[in-house]
């Protein structure tokens, strides 16, 4: 699998999201029902199969929720504020650009009013040569206006995000290097609280917080923010509270330049080579940080095909990391037990609850009388429903609130979001299955597919 996932990636292009066809989607629902009748054969020579199928999916819920419920509750917990250090090390942000003439206006003018010296900053844009819109011109634009940007064309056969990020690192002069996604406007105080956090010898990365700049432009973007706001101030930050799997992701994060001299650089054959970056970090010993006061705005999928493109690409990233990772995490010596348990459980989870949704339909058949039911009492099925949608009323509810505490006001028009999450994870669930069904399954080559922007400013 491994040798499949190195030979693809050598050539893997960065290519524009297209519409979900009516014929890919058929691919994968005759896929599902195939392969959920053959997973139903033993049920007829073993009359109980069903219901310990039925318990496992079960069981599977309550633990992945009440996870998701410590999550938040940890994740209130605030980080303590550090001094400044004597002199500001230089700082370079790194942006990969291809085909982002929508969004740099806006983004470019955030990183006019970052609040760091001058002389101690650059940003480092990284276009590609085989963008087709005015990606360059207007990069180009904004170099003339202020010496911090640092145009550099990029021409090579292989693409995505990280070959991007590798060739501008190599060619960056800052001692702390930011990277993030060309949609990413940053907080004006972003950069100083980063620099602050990573004083520490040991802490090499920091992960900052994502949040959605165009709410207000659609339906998906809606929900798409607010499970962003739950993942982004809650549970990431949770991990690193309690000591645990620490990783960055979403196009934001600060590191130490000389982390990259130490274990190299990231994986280009890999779709979510954040995460890949993350484990290895802390295999080599040293930790991520989280700060969810640390800002930048991004935007968030308004169309189904562009979410269902970002969705399946981040699954089936995470599923690689699995596969490739999780062995090797409960003899590691730098891993502490905490940490131990932590990331296999978050591994093992990335690689089963995808395959809830295909079980889904095992528990309709047991509620229906037509199959074993659970060998849970029965007022455990019955409250399990409501056990898992109260987590996500919570949820948005602890993040309104935590805003809150931090000066902002309650986003009344988030509450019937609440209800709409209900239906809105699923669908992110099936999205995941998907993902499961290329990587193990199809064997589908990867395929780096860019996710379009609007430039929206709404939300």
């Amino acid at each position: 699998m491994l040798i499949r996932i190195i030979k693809a990636g050598l050539d893997m292009e960065a290519k524009i999201a297209s519409n979900v066809g009516v014929q890919q989607a058929l691919k994968y629902l005759f896929i599902t029902i195939v392969g959920y009748f053959i997973f139903l054969i033993p049920g007829y020579f073993f009359p109980e199969y069903l219901g310990y199928i039925t318990t496992l999916n079960i069981t599977i819920l309550i633990v992945v929720t009440t996870q998701f419920y410590l999550s938040i509750i940890f994740g209130m917990f605030e980080r303590k504020k550090l001094e400044a250090p004597e002199v500001w090390p230089m700082v370079s942000i790194l942006i990969p650009a291809y085909n982002e003439e929508q969004v740099l206006a806006r983004t470019m003018s955030s990183m006019m009013e970052i609040d760091y010296p001058e002389d101690r900053i650059e940003f480092v844009y990284v276009y590609e040569q085989k963008s087709t819109d005015d990606t360059e011109s207007v990069i180009l634009k904004y170099a003339k206006k202020d010496h911090r940007f640092k145009p550099i064309k990029r021409n090579e056969t292989h693409g995505g995000k990280a070959a991007a990020a590798n060739y501008g690192i190599r060619r960056s002069n800052g001692e702390i290097i930011g990277s993030f996604d060309a949609d990413h406007s940053l907080a004006p105080d972003s950069v100083r609280k980063a620099v602050l956090r990573l004083q520490d010898d040991n802490i090499v990365c920091i992960k900052g917080r994502c949040r959605t700049i165009n709410k207000g432009e659609g339906f998906l973007s809606l929900l798409g923010g607010v499970e962003r706001d739950i993942a982004e101030s809650l549970i990431i930050p949770q991990h690193d509270i309690i000591g645990g799997f620490s990783f960055f992701g979403g196009g934001h994060a600060f590191f130490k330049k000389s982390i990259f001299e130490e274990i190299g650089y990231f994986d280009e054959k890999i779709m979510c080579e954040d995460i890949d970056y993350s484990l290895k970090i802390h295999k080599a010993g040293y930790n991520i940080r989280v700060d969810p006061s640390i800002i930048s705005w991004e935007e968030s999928p308004a169309s189904f095909s562009q979410w269902w493109h970002q969705r399946k690409r981040w699954s089936r990233g995470w599923i690689q990391c699995a596969r490739v990772h999780i062995g090797s995490i409960m003899g590691h010596p730098k891993f502490s037990f905490i940490k131990k348990i932590d990331t296999i459980y978050y591994l093992l989870i990335t690689l089963l609850l995808p395959v809830t949704i295909f079980l889904y339909p095992t528990s309709i058949l047991s509620y229906l009388g037509i199959a074993q039911s659970t060998f849970y009492p029965t007022w455990v099925s019955n409250l399990l429903g409501v056990y898992v949608s109260l987590g996500s009323f919570l949820a948005v509810l602890f993040v309104l609130i935590k805003d809150y505490r931090a000066g902002e006001k309650i986003r009344w028009k988030e509450i019937p979001a609440i209800l709409m999450l209900i239906f809105y994870m699923p669908a992110v669930l099936f999205v995941s299955w998907v993902g499961w069904v290329d990587e193990f399954i199809l064997s589908s080559e990867n395929e780096y597919v860019k996710t379009l922007r609007s430039g929206a400013k709404s939300g």
